[in-house]
């Protein structure tokens, strides 16, 4: 498991820029409200690699993806995950996506660490 420094919690449900900090991590706790998404992107580089996990106090879909015109391109795919962690060999220079969808009742406490 990768270390988490995570200093606050957002509320937010959308859109999270991935911005890297001066040794390579990526790390955040998010709230995801019932019913709604969260989707982290940045650009990476071919012949990059990320290693990555997640949290949850409850169950997701995940997806870590990216576009090639209409086409979506799915490197990873769970359902109902509480948690997981993993190696992306970056194949292509592309806009990565890691992405939750909370299709429960309840909002779920997610957190999130990137490094590369």
């Amino acid at each position: 498991m990768l270390p988490l420094a995570v200093t606050g919690i957002s509320a937010i449900a959308g859109d999270v820029d991935i911005t890297w900090d001066g040794v390579g991590r990526f790390e955040r706790a998010l709230m995801l409200a019932p019913g709604r998404f969260i989707e982290s992107c940045g650009e990476l580089r071919k012949g990059q690699s990320i290693a990555w996990s997640f949290t949850a106090d409850g169950q997701v879909d995940f997806s870590i993806h990216y576009h090639e015109g209409e086409r979506l391109v799915v490197p990873v795919k769970q359902h109902g995950a509480a948690d997981a962690k993993g190696t992306l060999a970056v194949g292509v220079d592309q806009v990565y996506c890691w992405m939750w969808t909370n299709k429960s009742s309840v909002e779920v406490k997610l957190t999130l660490a990137l490094r590369r």
